[in-house]
């Protein structure tokens, strides 16, 4: 994952909204960076997942449904 091209001009480009979940314990991005992507896009929410750093669909499946669930209802309510 580190060793990875960065990309995230892919997302300075989208005019949709998106969704930003993030691991608060996640070592190999700083919590910083987040924060920078959640003021950066206001567009897109953002769901901080308090116990988990790569893994929250494993360490937080009810957090990661229910932010799921939920983004996806709004976004199938503007329609």
């Amino acid at each position: 994952m580190s060793a990875r091209v960065v990309r995230s001009y892919v997302i300075d480009k989208l005019s949709v909204p998106g969704i930003f979940i993030f691991g608060k314990k996640y070592n190999l991005i700083p919590n910083e960076i987040g924060l920078k992507a959640e003021h950066a896009h206001s567009h897109f929410r953002t769901i901080w997942l308090e116990k988990s750093g790569h893994l929250g669909f494993v360490k937080e499946p009810d957090q990661m449904r229910f932010a799921i669930a939920s983004f996806l209802k709004e976004m199938t309510s503007r329609a």
